[in-house]
């Protein structure tokens, strides 16, 4: 309870406990999906039945240049996440609206942007938040 309520108190109006509940039953319709962990969330987010996005919406797959290793291998869902970029585009390019919108990007390491983000901070319209401190050794 303690983290629900950190997060209410940023501004959360729903908190999934991805431990405990499968988001994909418990929200409906939504216009956007940002997915940082595709390997994980891909197949449930736009699985037909699921409904988690509504036909117009956009479900926008972060690629991110450190993605998660198993076995030293990057843990991706493959082929199912090329078939899924072909199939969105492919039905929106003659069908648009039957579909949730596929886009992709690619996370790289950039000073340049983390120059913008410490602009936003030092303006005061990002507020960072703390969650846990690590030890460096």
């Amino acid at each position: 309870k303690p983290k629900e309520n950190f997060l209410k108190s940023l501004g959360c109006d729903l908190v999934i406990d991805y431990k405990t509940q499968d988001f994909s039953k418990v929200i409906r319709n939504y216009d956007a999906v940002l997915d940082t962990m595709s390997f994980a969330y891909e197949k449930a987010t736009l699985s037909q039945g699921a409904n988690v996005l509504n036909q117009n919406a956009h479900y926008l797959n972060i690629l991110s240049s450190d993605s998660k290793l198993v076995n030293g291998k990057e843990k991706s869902l493959g082929f199912l996440t090329l078939r899924n970029l072909i199939k969105h585009k492919f039905v929106n390019l003659f069908f648009k609206g039957w579909i949730p919108q596929y886009h992709q990007i690619i996370v790289q390491p950039s000073g340049e942007k983390l120059a913008q983000v410490y602009n936003h901070l030092k303006k005061g319209e990002v507020r960072p938040v703390i969650d846990k401190v690590f030890p460096l050794s």
